[in-house]
């Protein structure tokens, strides 16, 4: 195992999901900070005119000048989490490390060095969450935290917003602590740092660590047949299909995945998808006044929400982040964009 987990930490007093709550934020607002910071460096090491061989080069020596102030961001770091599990490293200077092994990790990894972001990030928690409990408890000295509590249901926290990952944290935290004890606390927490990941991280450029991970299940591949199945069948009780002509499950595969929209009436339509992004002026629309902008003749297929593909009669009005599967004749969908901005994606006929 990584870590002797002190025995008997259980969840007992419904008092703590407070101090648990306020993890949960604070692990949300550094895994918005970290991607920026992460992806920031490795921006600025690609552009710096050096020898590529010298860039971790220089990651190292700033990583090393960064040490001599922070000797604990060194390596895993993960015998400085080991005590404070068992109370003997705590302070004010463990929310310092959290800020230090960021920049520790970035600048070793965005250089060109070697190294991974499971490791800092599990030491990362465990700081915040020592960090959180002693603060509290000095705030509050009648709280009365369990620091090594904190301390590994930090862990899951922050990795649970960092990635973007709430469900399996849950699972690290029960073998780490070998039972259900801070299963409650580690449901709040990770939950709430998922959520504040998302709404804060939106805010930058680089809103994830990891680049390649979608933002939803209707943007993987590995979902697409599914949704693809999901909008035939609306396409098929709302007897569209015999309007719209002949479409197959590859071309809705496509239209999810590359964004490009099939053609229907021999060429004179389209079945197209749209995004709502924040601030655009589709969110001041529903499905039932849709017909308003001027895009006439245009059909409302399908929403999809958060991975669920919604009917037309089930949206009572779109949300930010909502996709919608349209149909209708080259008028309607040009009436549309000109109306709403432009589609995901360029279309290549």
């Amino acid at each position: 195992t990584l870590f002797i987990i002190p025995s008997g930490l259980t969840f007992a007093r419904p008092v703590d999901l407070v101090g648990y709550a306020v993890l949960g934020v604070a692990a949300g607002v550094v895994g918005a900070i970290e991607p920026p910071v992460f992806y920031g460096l490795r921006d600025f090491f690609q552009q710096l005119r050096i020898p590529r061989h010298l860039k971790p080069a220089v990651g190292g020596l700033c990583m090393g000048l960064l040490a001599m102030a922070f000797p604990q961001t060194l390596a895993t770091g993960f015998g400085w989490v080991e005590m404070a599990l068992t109370g003997g490293f705590t302070g004010y200077t463990l929310l310092l490390l959290v800020c230090a092994k960021i920049a520790a990790m970035s600048l070793s990894v965005s250089s060109g060095g070697s190294g991974g972001v499971f490791g800092p990030n599990v030491y990362i928690g465990g700081m915040l969450g020592g960090g959180i409990a002693y603060t509290l408890n000095t705030w509050f000295p009648a709280a009365q935290f369990s620091p090594a509590a904190f301390v590994v249901v930090g862990m899951g926290a922050a990795f649970a917003g960092t990635a973007r990952v709430p469900i399996s944290t849950l699972i690290m935290v029960a073998e780490m602590t070998g039972g259900y004890g801070l299963i409650v606390p580690s449901m709040l927490a990770s939950s709430l740092s998922f959520v504040v990941q998302r709404a804060v991280g939106g805010r930058f450029r680089y809103t994830r660590l990891y680049e390649s991970q979608v933002e939803t299940r209707v943007d993987s591949p590995v979902h697409h047949r599914r949704i693809a199945q999901g909008i035939f069948h609306l396409l098929e009780e709302g007897k569209a299909l015999q309007t719209l002509g002949d479409i197959r499950l590859p071309d809705l595969s496509s239209l999810l995945r590359l964004d490009r929209p099939i053609h229907i009436h021999h060429g004179k339509g389209r079945l197209f998808s749209f995004q709502a992004m924040p601030n655009s002026p589709l969110l001041d629309f529903s499905p039932t006044n849709l017909q308003s902008s001027g895009a006439d003749g245009l059909i409302l297929v399908a929403v999809l929400r958060e991975g669920d593909i919604l009917a037309p009669a089930d949206v009572d009005a779109f949300h930010e982040g909502d996709r919608l599967i349209l149909a209708g004749p080259d008028q309607a969908y040009d009436a549309f964009m000109d109306a709403f901005g432009q589609p995901l994606r360029t279309a290549t006929d």
